[in-house]
């Protein structure tokens, strides 16, 4: 069975929630009420991601 998670806000907390999902294989959908926030989140997931794929702590 596939995981699908949806997320709520795309703040801090929020967009870590759906990166960390996302790494361990999750379908997410994240959603915010502000459409520039979720333009953020994904900048912010990007470099987050990176920082983990250097440190060896997310798959490439």
């Amino acid at each position: 069975m596939d995981s699908r998670v949806a997320v709520v806000g795309a703040g801090m907390m929020g967009h870590g929630i759906a990166l960390h999902c996302a790494i361990t294989g999750a379908k997410v959908i994240l959603t915010d009420k502000e459409p520039a926030r979720l333009e953020s989140a994904l900048e912010w997931m990007e470099g987050d991601l990176r920082i983990l794929q250097e440190h060896g702590l997310a798959p490439k």
